[in-house]
């Protein structure tokens, strides 16, 4: 009875839990057990963590790839006897606000003397950069009649076409039939135009 006892003590002292003798050898052998799920589990994690970071290491080198790419482009040559440009900067207001998303074309007015016509698109402060075919910021200095254009967000019809674009400016904005004129010249860099909604 005593040594029953005393064996009973030790597997108490082993084990920390209450159970007879003859569970204390499986209960040791679950903490074994219970070990090496645990360093299974700590071993995944670990890999699963080691994947995350390379996945994010290659994705920060693809994109740094790619801004050198896009940077390392060079804007096509001017063409040979190109005039020389000035910047020029035009403000939109329509209504009395700043209009964002207004498509500005400069029309060369004597053809004769210039045939290379500008454009821009306002940002949200209502001011467009202007360009020249496409690519070279400024405009040759001379007169030019301006037109605006914005049009609504595009709708779809059931069908899938789409239904014809909406303009949100007057008519009398647009090419052909705007009267709107400016006359670029180097010793001023930005032109404001005030437009009614009327």
């Amino acid at each position: 009875m005593k040594d029953w006892h005393r064996n009973w003590q030790n597997c108490f002292r082993q084990s920390n839990s209450w159970c007879p003798s003859c569970l204390c050898e499986r209960n040791v052998e679950c903490s074994r057990k219970d070990t090496k799920d645990a360093e299974s589990i700590s071993f995944g994690y670990q890999f699963c963590f080691f994947v995350s970071s390379m996945t994010r290491f290659l994705t920060l080198c693809f994109c740094l790839l790619l801004l050198c790419v896009l940077g390392c482009q060079r804007l096509p040559e001017r063409p040979e006897g190109m005039p020389e440009l000035v910047p020029c900067t035009v403000v939109v207001t329509f209504g009395g606000e700043v209009m964002e998303g207004v498509q500005i074309l400069f029309h060369p007015k004597n053809p004769a003397e210039n045939t290379l016509a500008a454009g821009g698109q306002t940002d949200a402060r209502g001011k467009a950069l202007m360009v020249t075919a496409a690519y070279y910021r400024g405009v040759v200095p001379g007169e030019y009649t301006v037109s605006f254009q914005k049009y609504a967000p595009e709708e779809m019809r059931p069908d899938g076409m789409p239904f014809p674009a909406k303009p949100l400016m007057p008519l009398k904005y647009a090419p052909v039939h705007s009267r709107e004129t400016i006359v670029v010249s180097s010793s001023q860099a930005e032109y404001v135009f005030t437009l009614d909604a009327l």
